[in-house]
């Protein structure tokens, strides 16, 4: 493969017959074909954002896939900024510290498509404004 960054790769996949696990560009496992950084393992702590399989039984003979799409949260509805997380600050061991007593508080809430589509599009190109934006629409 001819990519000027070695440590990107495509895999492909079939994602549609399996929960899908997504985090910060530059924190994946890899990037999927639609050019999202994904991470292979749920239990993983950079997973900020996941697509769960989920079937609707609309008709006894429907096959097709949903998903329902999670954001990692806190209690007040603001999004998981993990620029914040790993960017680097002057006490370390403090921040370690605070992430430790407040990480029960950041959980997995449902959001619409739309609203995961756009956090998606933050964890992609690292805009802060599009975080921002997103927590707008939720407020």
């Amino acid at each position: 493969m001819s990519d000027s960054n070695p440590h990107i790769f495509f895999q492909q996949r079939h994602d549609h017959c399996d929960n899908q696990y997504y985090c910060l560009l530059g924190k994946q496992d890899y990037i999927d074909e639609y050019g999202n950084p994904r991470v292979t393992e749920m239990d993983d702590d950079r997973v900020v954002a996941k697509a769960v399989q989920s079937k609707r039984p609309k008709h006894f003979n429907d096959t097709k896939t949903y998903y329902r799409f999670y954001i990692k949260m806190n209690p007040n509805s603001q999004m998981f900024n993990p620029i914040d997380y790993h960017s680097s600050i002057q006490d370390k061991s403090l921040f370690a510290h605070v992430n430790q007593v407040c990480k029960h508080t950041w959980q997995f809430k449902e959001v619409d498509k739309s609203i995961f589509d756009k956090y998606i599009l933050f964890l992609k190109t690292k805009n802060i404004q599009t975080l921002k934006d997103i927590e707008r629409q939720i407020k």
